[in-house]
């Protein structure tokens, strides 16, 4: 999440392309609208990629950014960050993971490199967050007991059982 500072200077990045002028208001305004997830990295990035779409070259008008488009093209750039799963293979190779640890390293990569960190980083955070990790077995569910018939298991049992030897 980005802080007021932060959010000033990517005001002050859209403001060198648009000419907007800035306001403490604005800047508070823009910090509540953005979401959790945008870096100040990424929302540059967004904003330069922004005013850099060649179909606003075509219009005479050009719209300023908003916060929408920022969480919207950030939201974007994170998700071409994703590999696959073979080149995942490959990275946590090395580390003899067992199933259940394997298995939350590849979930915790995605997010780590969908956060921005170097694929270096993210692979060595995601190792140690899943190290010793196992995946919890379900509580078994207490069985009713069988209900049998009053004279027993009627299954198991002869008409001689039920009414007694007749001689």
């Amino acid at each position: 999440m980005m802080d007021p500072t932060q959010t000033g200077m990517l005001l002050q990045k859209a403001s060198d392309f648009d000419g907007r002028n800035l306001t403490q208001t604005m800047v508070d305004s823009w910090c509540e609208a953005l979401r959790d997830y945008v870096t100040v990295e990424d929302a540059k990035q967004a904003v330069v990629e922004f005013y850099g779409d060649p179909k606003w070259a075509e219009s005479n008008r050009r719209p300023w950014i908003m916060p929408a488009d920022i969480n919207a093209r950030v939201k974007r750039i994170r998700e071409t960050r994703s590999i696959d799963e073979s080149q995942m293979q490959q990275l946590l190779e090395p580390f003899n993971l067992n199933a259940d640890e394997s298995w939350l390293a590849r979930r915790k990569l995605l997010a780590n490199l969908r956060d921005g960190l170097s694929e270096e980083k993210a692979v060595l955070k995601a190792v140690e967050q899943s190290r010793g990790y196992q995946i919890e077995q379900a509580p078994s569910k207490p069985r009713k007991p069988r209900q049998y018939h009053f004279a027993g298991r009627l299954d198991r049992m002869n008409l001689n059982d039920v009414i007694g030897e007749t001689t």
